[in-house]
């Protein structure tokens, strides 16, 4: 009877572990099928896309060519067919450098180098094969069409060129929005700072740029890594990673897709940079000290300022061509004392 008795209780305790177990597993279950939708939203809004028809040199359409796109610093590609009109797209594409690749049984193979696809935007390319053997192989050079004929959004990019080579105060790469058309700095219109956030950002207290004419600056969405990335209560940008962490980003200022909620003014799409092939990396420090600068001629203490910004990133493959990682640090320190200057100006006569 004991031995019986301890079957039970073991059973009971299974029983009841068992229903603990699926409790916590089915919101869990919930939550991944709930996320799996999101994460492909998500991948709409930064990835890139590469469309277009593949006919032969009068122009009448191939159907069944096989088309590859390779990223050329991870080595990772894609794959798609041409339909029976010629029409092909190769979705889902991160932001990068590519090759193309098309081949079908009867006509020469087609290649194409230096294809940079920017964060969230299509590209139109199409394709013309020759009679001939599939090994023989013509190779295109040079960039696609600058225009973009499947989309009349207005969209600016600012690439790794644009961080490396122009300087920015404090490292803040949202500073670039400006340098977009259809932008314009921050302007007074009687009422103060209309977008004013000093009281909970006050490194940004004045607002950014202005897209598309009159719009506030706090009617700009900001994205990153496809998720939203704003402070909700005043509409402005959360801080976003430094330079050495950020791969691109794009500003639309005009007639962006519907897949990007939110308001009437542009739309900035921050991606961050991962791992390569190759290994990559950047350490630096930036430093701003008061007692190399100039005195104040009117300042009655010297400065005492002492800034140091600092930071690494590091960058490459666990797998070659299969899983890569990528890290970034960056840190600022202040130190400076309390000073306080007193002006003096003429009596008034009536004073005395």
């Amino acid at each position: 009877m004991r031995s019986h008795r301890h079957i039970l209780i073991d059973r009971s305790a299974a029983t009841l572990w068992a229903r603990k177990f699926t409790a916590h597993l089915i919101p869990a279950l919930a939550i991944v099928l709930f996320m799996c939708p999101l994460m492909s939203l998500f991948g709409q809004r930064t990835s890139a896309s590469i469309s277009g028809v593949v006919t032969d040199q009068s122009g009448a359409a191939i159907p069944n060519a096989q088309l590859r796109a390779t990223n050329m610093a991870t080595g990772q590609s894609v794959g798609a067919q041409s339909n029976p009109d010629g029409f092909f797209l190769l979705p889902n594409l991160a932001p990068g450098n590519y090759e193309l690749h098309a081949s079908v049984q009867g006509f020469q193979g087609f290649e194409r180098a230096e294809i940079v696809l920017q964060a969230g935007q299509p590209l139109t390319l199409n394709i013309k094969l020759a009679l001939g053997s599939v090994r023989q192989q013509v190779t295109v050079s040079g960039a696609p069409p600058l225009v973009n004929t499947q989309s009349q959004t207005v969209s600016f990019a600012i690439t790794p060129q644009f961080t490396e080579q122009i300087p920015l105060n404090g490292r803040n790469i949202l500073q670039l929005m400006a340098l977009a058309p259809d932008t314009s700095e921050h302007v007074n219109n009687g009422n103060n700072t209309y977008s004013n956030q000093e009281a909970t950002r006050p490194e940004a207290a004045a607002g950014f740029v202005t897209a598309s004419g009159e719009a506030r600056e706090n009617s700009t969405s900001f994205y990153l890594d496809g998720g939203l990335n704003e402070d909700t209560y005043t509409g402005v940008a959360n801080v976003f990673p430094n330079p050495d962490a950020v791969q691109e980003f794009t500003f639309e200022t005009n007639s962006y897709n519907a897949k990007y909620g939110g308001r009437g003014g542009g739309i900035v799409n921050a991606v961050t940079r991962g791992g390569t092939n190759q290994i990559h990396g950047s350490a630096y420090e930036y430093l701003r000290y008061g007692g190399v600068n100039a005195s104040n001629y009117f300042a009655s203490s010297p400065d005492t300022l002492k800034r140091n910004q600092f930071g690494f990133s590091v960058g490459g493959p666990f797998q070659k061509n299969k899983t890569f990682g990528f890290v970034a640090f960056q840190r600022t320190t202040f130190r400076y004392g309390t000073t306080a200057n007193i002006g003096y100006g003429p009596s008034s006569p009536w004073c005395k």
